[in-house]
């Protein structure tokens, strides 16, 4: 969970400046780029501004995170033999905890990203 706290210090500025992006009118848009988004968010809400919503995006990271250490721990215990170690898996059972483990981080987190991007 840890992991997904401590990486929102980038997440958050581009998650709000990405959403900012896609819901701006198509016909009159307010931004040109990413980066003039970025320094418009900055000029009229400060340097704080780039972090409104950084709640629901730290809830979406860390939930998520969580769930996908934990499910690709599991699942690399669950895979391997009687008197096996971790690193003796193969790239194919990497790749299934990998991919397990991914199901259960975006099963647990689209629900909050939704909501998320509606804030």
């Amino acid at each position: 969970m840890m992991a997904g706290f401590v990486s929102c210090i980038l997440t958050i500025p581009a998650e709000h400046t990405r959403i900012r992006m896609q819901t701006q009118p198509i016909d009159s848009p307010l931004y040109s780029g990413s980066l003039d988004c970025m320094g418009k968010i900055i000029k009229n809400h400060g340097f704080k501004g780039l972090y409104k919503g950084g709640a629901s995006t730290i809830t979406r990271e860390s939930l998520g995170f969580g769930a996908y250490f934990g499910m690709y721990a599991f699942m690399t215990k669950a895979l391997l033999k009687p008197g096996q170690r971790r690193e003796d898996l193969g790239m194919l059972q990497a790749s299934i905890s990998g991919s397990i483990a991914g199901v259960a981080y975006w099963a647990l987190c689209y629900p909050v990203d939704v909501v998320k991007t509606k804030i």
